[in-house]
């Protein structure tokens, strides 16, 4: 990946040691916006749209167990938060579309059924934010969770662009194996080509040059075709931070992980702290981006 590693990596702080909870892709997505656990529905990929069984509540520490991987309307996420705050918020999902092609909102299949994805088309297991019943029911994923088409227009002026965006490839341009159309380049290289694409406009919007964070992670771990991960921590894939507030070439070798994601982006709000964003054990690294850390 020479435009992550070459071009992205100098203007930013490298987290060394971000660590994924799962190779599921959808269970450290849906931790990384709502802190809940991987279970075992969860870390399967989703193979069904499975909704947990009638009566299901959060525990005491807000943690949803169980089996299902869309959420009761009681479990909320940082958009839920985001919204109560009136900070405003975007999920923008690269080829998502209707049944006639044309972009489309929060798509997602019926309760019960399986994903019938089309190679190096939209998936919903790329979409966290169509797993909680607290947007899908209130039409706020109708609302904010749009096709990736939309996102250029609204960096042009700080003013359209969301304090949270979200943004998220095909799993083809995520770097999956198998998901491409046949015959078409796969692996992580997609991957880069999705982050020159897009990662440059970020970069140059009014709104991320005032007080931005761009924050590029992986949700499941970079196989190139034919290989296998590495022994040693196939789930430690590392993040990177760009922002006027990091540091560049800088790297940082705490170990943080999906809930990481879900606190600091919490704190970076000043949000309430939600199910494993409020647990003790989970590292956060928005106080070095808020200045207070004491440092440099």
């Amino acid at each position: 990946m020479p435009y992550l590693s070459g071009t992205l990596r100098p203007q930013g702080t490298l987290l060394s040691n971000y660590t994924l909870l799962d190779d599921s892709g959808i269970a450290n997505s849906i931790a990384a916006i709502s802190g809940q656990p991987p279970n075992a529905q969860t870390a399967a990929g989703c193979p069904t749209y499975a909704e947990f069984p009638p009566g299901t509540k959060a525990n005491g520490k807000g943690i949803v167990r169980g089996a299902g991987c869309v959420y009761p309307v009681e479990t909320l996420t940082l958009a839920d938060q985001l919204g109560s705050a009136r900070f405003t918020w975007h999920a923008y999902m690269e080829g998502m579309v209707d049944e006639g092609g044309q972009p489309a909102t929060c798509v997602h299949p019926g309760s019960g059924e399986a994903e019938t994805a089309a190679p190096g088309g939209y998936a919903t297991i790329q979409n966290p934010f169509a797993y909680f019943h607290s947007l899908l029911d209130l039409g706020d994923c109708a609302s904010n969770d749009v096709s990736i088409d939309k996102l250029s227009g609204d960096l042009r002026k700080a003013v359209k662009t969301p304090n949270y965006s979200f943004i998220a490839p095909t799993p083809c341009d995520s770097g999956a194996i198998g998901r491409c159309v046949a015959g078409s380049p796969e692996g992580p290289a997609n991957a880069d080509a999705f982050l020159s694409q897009w990662a440059p406009q970020i970069l140059a919007a009014p709104a991320f040059k005032k007080d931005g964070l761009l924050i590029v992670v992986f949700d499941a771990p970079p196989v190139e075709s034919g290989t296998t991960p590495p022994a040693e921590d196939p789930l430690r894939v590392g993040a990177l931070l760009i922002s006027p507030f990091a540091s560049k070439g800088g790297t940082e070798t705490v170990p943080f992980n999906p809930y990481s994601l879900f606190r600091s982006s919490e704190e970076l709000f000043g949000l309430q702290k939600l199910a494993m964003g409020a647990d003790p054990k989970t590292k956060t690294f928005a106080p070095e981006l808020l200045g207070e850390t004491g440092g440099d």
